[in-house]
């Protein structure tokens, strides 16, 4: 009606609305498909048709020549294929990026059993076991909607390598499940906004590859985006128009896989400790039989993977009834496995949620689907699960806000900026007095006794610290503080501690000359400083396992103080020049 060369002459315009209304009745109702992937209806979207379960069985419907297909009696419109669209030029197609999205019907002798696939994408990307959680990655893919829903967490893989080191290829090899290897990447430093967002909320379950992340370039929005992907799922909030005061939020709904040539440090490592950085590192050569199994396993991507995708979706009955208890459990027994000779931290927490995801779709699939058989056991992998949250618990604990003032920390005290016994002291109390909120105080036995604790006077010590060069992340006190109350070395606030140190002053050597007049000389000499104040308390054993960073200057032992509120100094005289005992 609107592109042909539809003409009326010599009739009035109720004879024309008569026309209308007769073509009209061949008209197809149906709701345009805007987000592909899973639907809320329990059908699978791609492009060019649905996956469903019909009468108990599973099966693929093609869209009609206009796009069009249906389940349960309501039909849905798909535009990328319908031939309304038949004649729209390639430099302005606005469903290029769905186009990659399509179904493909393999011919038997193409087909790739999963158990093939598997074996490949393991052996194929073995270098710290990268193949493993690329394989269970792409299966958890598929159910990011349902798993999503259990508490609003879900994760992402963040591939960590220098250039030319193969990350952009194992993203591949996880999309490939679901897209078409040819697909275009999404560009972090270069893509917009607002084409981010649409990626995001175009596709549901489906993953996108998210390539060039750095720190400094990425946008805030994106940031948090990214954040939103592996936590609640709401992107920006905007108003839907110049003249409308309601507020929309765009949906997150894509599991993405991040590349960078650097871990996601920004913003405290908020985004870090929400995925599993997996590190791949750049090789020189390869040998053949690895040149081999690499073509072997992107031959298959270019044929289609179609129909392993479709025994997985096959599990989403599965997924909805037992993952929630079988991720309860894993996260129990992987928190008490981490913890055993460690303290536990609000990162580890998130990272052991993050990876207990990996753990229980690795045991959903061992005992409810042993048709679909993984290269290695759930034993095996848990295993390695637990040395990737120590490792990253590790990289979090040198990387934050946190890690990087206690460094500044150290470096202030070997320039003579920080002093102790001023600043800061380390001693071996038997008890603490420790001030609550209010005017409440509360007795803290150590255990065992006389265990070392680093008492910090923390404001004065930031002082310091913002003048310094260090502060690149502008962390404020209060940001310290609260994160040094989150740390599994903190004790408490003491309320009140005696800190001693001795500091050099210059004074006139006051003697009589043989002339009789007085020797104005100046001479250094050290004068006995004293301040009592409260400070914070931290386990020092525990601080400098967690930090690797050690603040004692002396081989002597520290003897134990008669109280938590005093220091034992050894009083030490000047040797001369400039050599201070500081």
């Amino acid at each position: 009606l609107n592109e042909e060369a539809l003409n009326f002459e010599n009739g009035e315009v109720k004879h024309f609305k008569k026309i209308r209304q007769a073509m009209s009745y061949k008209y197809i109702t149906c709701e345009e498909l805007k987000t592909y992937g899973q639907q809320a209806e329990n059908f699978y979207a791609f492009s060019n048709g649905i996956f469903h379960e019909v009468d108990g069985v599973h099966r693929f419907d093609e869209v009609t020549e206009i796009g069009v297909t249906t389940h349960k009696g309501v039909n849905y419109y798909a535009p990328a294929f319908s031939k309304i669209y038949a004649n729209m030029r390639k430099d302005n197609d606005r469903f290029e990026q769905h186009r990659y999205f399509i179904y493909r019907d393999i011919p038997e002798k193409h087909r790739c059993p999963f158990e093939k696939w598997a074996s490949l994408m393991d052996e194929v990307y073995k270098t710290n076991d990268n193949g493993k959680w690329a394989l269970i990655y792409a299966v958890m893919c598929a159910f990011r909607s349902d798993i999503h829903a259990i508490d609003r967490l879900f994760t992402a893989l963040f591939f960590m390598g220098p250039t030319m080191s193969g990350k952009t290829q194992l993203a591949i090899s996880i999309r490939s499940l679901y897209i078409s290897p040819e697909a275009p990447s999404f560009n972090l430093t270069n893509g917009t906004d607002a084409a981010f967002f649409t990626l995001m909320e175009g596709f549901r379950d489906v993953p996108q590859v998210l390539e060039e992340y750095n720190n400094n370039t990425i946008s805030d929005a994106k940031f948090q985006g990214l954040k939103s992907v592996t936590y609640d799922g709401d992107g920006k909030q905007k108003r839907k128009g110049t003249g409308s005061r309601d507020i929309e939020i765009s949906k997150v709904y894509s599991p993405v896989v991040i590349l960078g040539q650097e871990t996601p440090q920004k913003d405290d490592n908020a985004l870090m400790n929400r995925v599993v950085i997996c590190e791949v590192p750049k090789k020189d050569g390869y040998t053949e039989e690895e040149k081999a199994l690499f073509q072997e396993l992107k031959e298959q991507e270019k044929h289609g993977l179609s129909n392993i995708l479709f025994e997985i979706l096959k599990l989403r009955s599965i997924v909805r009834e037992h993952f929630k208890k079988y991720q309860r459990a894993i996260n129990k027994d992987l928190t008490a496995s981490v913890l055993i000779g460690s303290n536990k931290s609000g990162d580890m927490v998130r990272i052991i949620n993050t990876v207990s995801l990996f753990l229980s779709t690795c045991k959903l699939l061992e005992e409810h689907a042993p048709h679909l058989k993984l290269p290695f056991t759930y034993g095996n992998f848990y295993r390695i699960a637990t040395k990737k949250v120590i490792e990253q618990v590790e990289m979090i604990s040198h990387t934050d806000k946190l890690a990087g003032f206690f460094k500044a920390f150290e470096v202030m005290i070997n320039t003579k900026t920080i002093i102790e016994g001023r600043d800061y002291g380390i001693d071996r109390p038997e008890k603490l007095t420790l001030k609550l909120s209010g005017n409440e105080r509360q007795e803290f036995v150590l255990s065992p006794a006389h265990t070392k604790v680093l008492f910090l006077r923390l404001a004065p010590i930031h002082a310091l610290y913002c003048r310094s060069s260090f502060n690149d992340e502008d962390a404020t006190l209060s940001t310290i503080e609260a994160n040094i109350r989150s740390n599994p070395s903190y004790i408490g606030v003491v309320n009140s501690r005696r800190f001693k140190w001795r500091e050099v002053k210059e004074v006139p050597k006051g003697d009589i000359k043989n002339s009789g007049e007085v020797d104005n000389a100046m001479i250094r000499i050290m004068e006995n400083k004293t301040i009592t104040t409260s400070c914070i308390a931290l386990n020092y054993d525990a601080f400098r396992s967690y930090f690797d960073i050690d603040l004692e200057r002396s081989e002597e032992s520290i003897p134990a103080g008669p109280d938590a509120g005093e220091v034992n100094m050894t009083q030490q005289p000047i040797t001369g020049g400039n050599d201070l005992p500081f």
